[in-house]
């Protein structure tokens, strides 16, 4: 923590511009295209599988992407003009990068950084008071159903588009078949189908997940001969049979049910409270510590979708923000220094003379 600490924000531009230039030029030039980008075409699976390496690259820059929000959003960003020109043009890459998420149909990954970007202003800029917060609330839920219909093919005109955002979509668009409703029917699957039909995961589906925070560990601790690696998979084979042509998905309810049982659904979704209230503490003790604030947006961010997601869905991207700030603390300029120019006081107990 205290290493952490003493990591300036002004550190952080350039590594994290760079790494943006890297991976996204990688991503395009490559013509590649993850799962989250060509997921539903008609509701159905696309046939285009990505590989490990795509899909690692892909959350790299949206986890470079809300980094790089967030850093620009906090008042100690602005401390010197040429770093604030960086950052800048950083955060508007962040904000394109957004956009072709939304265009290409990954609303979740767009509403990360989005988050990040709304969470940050009402944190650290300007103050909302409740009827603010519900608006926004309001407009981001038509926002996601917007997007649905659109990345669903069904929306013929700019006047099916604004119904849906007025929230008549639910009922005459989808004909019941939107995300929300899965999720509820996911439970009530599991729930009859899990462990009658197919059996407790046991904690295996969340060493997969966690595993994944470093690259292709993933290929070798599955073996081939697995059936399931998540809990998404048996949920998508109780509603649809085995080999569907798209997938339900999964949420945090479902995602511990299926490997732990009943029992752990309220341990476990407690002990993701104390991990969050753990975050907030810290930047509250310590608002002007870059590293505290950067991970307490991209947590807020990251819980905000966890009930769509599985429980262990937030480790990967938090773990890497961890990395980056570890490893650029290891660097000559990522350390604090003060504005005065002189060397920082010596620790206590320690001679100087």
């Amino acid at each position: 923590g205290n290493r952490l600490d003493r990591v300036p924000t002004q550190a952080l531009v350039l590594p994290v511009f760079c790494l943006q230039l890297v991976f996204i030029g990688s991503y395009v030039a490559f013509g590649w295209r993850a799962a989250g980008e060509a997921r539903y075409s008609g509701w159905e699976v696309a046939t285009l599988v990505a590989s490990p390496l795509v899909e690692g690259v892909y959350w790299a820059i949206i986890v470079l992407c809300m980094v790089a929000v967030a850093l620009w959003i906090l008042p100690s960003a602005h401390t010197g003009a040429k770093v604030s020109a960086f950052l800048t043009l950083s955060a508007l890459v962040s904000a394109g990068w957004g956009l072709r998420l939304l265009v290409n149909g990954d609303r979740n990954a767009f509403l990360l950084i989005a988050l990040v970007a709304i969470a940050g202003f009402l944190t650290f800029r300007v103050r909302v008071g409740r009827w603010g917060l519900g608006l926004m609330l309001v407009g981001a839920m038509a926002m996601y159903n917007a997007a649905e219909a659109v990345r669903s093919g069904r929306v013929g005109s700019w006047a099916d588009l604004v119904q849906g955002m007025l929230g008549r979509t639910a009922a005459s668009t989808y004909n019941g078949d939107t995300s929300f409703n899965i999720s509820t029917v996911s439970v009530r699957a599991v729930l009859s189908g899990v462990p009658e039909l197919i059996d407790y995961g046991y904690g295996f589906y969340k060493l997969i997940g966690i595993g994944g925070i470093i690259p292709f560990i993933r290929g070798i601790m599955v073996p081939s001969d697995v059936t399931y690696t998540q809990s998404s998979q048996v949920v998508s084979e109780l509603l649809l049979g085995t080999r569907p042509r798209w997938g339900v998905g999964s949420n945090v309810i479902v995602d511990v049910y299926v490997d732990f049982g009943a029992v752990a659904v309220p341990v476990l979704l407690f002990g993701l409270g104390l991990f969050v209230a753990y975050v907030q503490r810290g930047v509250v003790r310590q608002p002007d510590s870059p590293w505290r604030s950067v991970l307490y947006l991209v947590t807020l961010a990251l819980i905000a979708e966890t009930p769509r997601y599985s429980l262990d869905f937030a480790v990967r991207p938090l773990a890497w923000v961890l990395g980056l700030f570890f490893v650029v603390s290891l660097l000559p300029i990522g350390r604090r220094v003060p504005a005065n120019g002189t060397r920082p006081p010596s620790e206590p107990g320690r001679r100087t003379g």
